[in-house]
């Protein structure tokens, strides 16, 4: 039920789009043989980016992680950019026809209530306004056409490695120098293969970390890929350990199964408890909370407790929202994810515009208030559409000082 209702709601959009497409060229070219070869042309690739879309739905999820490259960027990848764009250019074009029809009342009232001046300027007025429309749709419709693009072509960029050296009141000079790398948001599946969860791996067991923390969202939308996530993460290797904690799409899916297997690889899950490490001879803690989104929701006191007020305290929490109750209870560093860092950054007079700023202002990297520190992951994984815009995949190394 779920596929067929996926489907249609995807062939309804689809034909929209097709009609928007053929409508434009049909107006914008005059030669018939150009419109015939571009209105092919467009035609059989939206054809088959729908055709790989609905051949992944139904075979996907038969042999996770077990297709080939080539299988992997000819349908999965292509598609399922697609599939995210195509759903943003319907909006758009939704939202412009919307406006334009309360333009078009506007202009009838108008014509209606002065008739006579509507009449001497109508012929100019209609040309004027039939060219602004066609500019308008075309430039609507290339950033999403060229977002398809970028995200086939970029195969969701390269690992972006950030360090934040952050200097925290009254450390302990023993815990000067304890590095914590972080890894967030998998969302294993057909976009987040297999073979990239290795190659984060390898890349957070270079920076030789004391700790590894994971923050969250193991799979995306089936349970059958924690297998190889899990496999890839018990490669992972840190000279204290490596402690993780739940996130809303592991809850979604399948809560027991994930925390099973991640116990069973020693990845150390935290839900309302903390755990007592040493470096240097100095002890600290590292506690996790539950997510925000599932139904019994965080008990931070819980989660910290026994742990003497004075000790040096780590905190993950899937959602960053958590940090503004972290504060108040004197915990040293919040580390999330969550959020992507929008995954869709669009800058805009210096600032980014993104999704995420319309859910919370812990959107991405280092926050600081009174002496608390949060960090939030940009994850490596996608929701939506299989691509980022000036949000790379990210893998985090932070060093107290």
């Amino acid at each position: 039920m779920f596929h067929l209702i996926v489907i249609t709601s995807f062939i309804l959009i689809q034909t929209y789009l097709t009609v928007k497409v053929y409508r434009f060229i049909s107006e914008f070219f005059k030669n018939l043989k150009i419109k015939r070869i571009l209105s092919f042309t467009l035609l059989t690739i939206i054809t088959y980016f729908n055709l790989s879309f609905i051949f992944i739905i139904f075979f996907y999820d038969s042999k996770p992680n077990q297709h080939s490259d080539f299988a992997f960027y000819t349908f999965f990848y292509p598609s399922g950019v697609w599939f995210g764009m195509s759903i943003l250019l319907f909006l758009i074009f939704m939202i412009k026809d919307i406006i334009l029809l309360i333009y078009k009342s506007f202009y009838y009232i108008v014509k209606k209530l002065f008739i006579q001046k509507a009449r001497k300027t109508e012929t100019n007025f209609s040309e004027s306004r039939r060219k602004f429309l066609k500019g308008l749709s075309a430039g609507l419709a290339l950033p999403p056409i060229f977002g398809s693009l970028y995200g086939v072509a970029m195969d969701s960029s390269e690992f972006e490695i950030t360090t934040n050296r952050i200097k925290f009141y009254n450390l302990p000079a023993k815990l000067k120098g304890l590095k914590i790398a972080q890894l967030s948001d998998i969302h294993a599946g057909i976009y987040l293969r297999k073979k990239k969860i290795v190659e984060a791996v390898k890349i957070v067991n270079k920076l030789n970390p004391d700790i590894i923390v994971l923050t969250g969202d193991y799979i995306l939308n089936s349970e059958r890929y924690i297998y190889p996530c899990i496999e890839a993460f018990s490669k992972l290797k840190a000279t204290i350990g490596i402690y993780s904690c739940i996130g809303n799409h592991d809850n979604m899916v399948n809560r027991e199964l994930i925390v099973k297997e991640l116990k069973s690889a020693n990845l150390n899950i935290l839900i309302e408890e903390n755990q007592k490490l040493s470096y240097n001879g100095q002890e600290f803690y590292v506690a996790g909370t539950e997510d925000l989104w599932y139904p019994i929701k965080p008990n931070l006191k819980k989660a910290l407790k026994d742990i003497p007020e004075e000790s040096f305290k780590i905190l993950l929490s899937h959602q960053p929202d958590i940090f503004d109750e972290a504060v108040k209870r004197n915990v040293n560093l919040t580390l999330s994810g969550h959020t992507h860092g929008g995954q869709i950054s669009i800058p805009f007079f210096g600032m980014p515009l993104n999704i995420v700023m319309f859910v919370t202002h812990y959107i991405s990297g280092l926050f600081k208030k009174d002496k608390s520190y949060l960090y939030v992951n940009n994850g490596i994984g996608f929701v939506g559409p299989p691509f980022r815009l000036n949000v790379p995949p990210e893998i985090s190394l932070i060093t107290l000082i």
